[in-house]
């Protein structure tokens, strides 16, 4: 699995990547609603509705990810702004 942030204009690149084992899951609307309430706040009424309506998708799953190796880089280098 990788993640990058990548911005030209500013020579930004930075990069994480793991390596492992993920494994379907069952989904448990409880064990979501935990996780969601520690991002969005205790506070459901808050909560964009698509979260709410998220929950009750028949179709949701759980992927747990097993990392054996973690890299992360950042390769940035220096955008020279052609308007300054």
């Amino acid at each position: 699995m990788g993640i990058v942030d990548f911005d030209p204009m500013r020579g930004l690149v930075q990069h994480l990547g793991f390596r492992g084992k993920a494994f379907v899951e069952r989904f448990d609307r409880d064990r979501a609603k935990r996780l969601l309430r520690r991002y969005l706040g205790e506070r459901e009424e808050y909560w964009d509705p698509r979260f709410i309506e998220s929950l009750g998708d028949p179709d949701n799953l759980f992927i747990r990810f097993v990392p054996e190796t973690v890299v992360v880089r950042d390769v940035s280098y220096l955008q020279k702004n052609p308007l300054l």
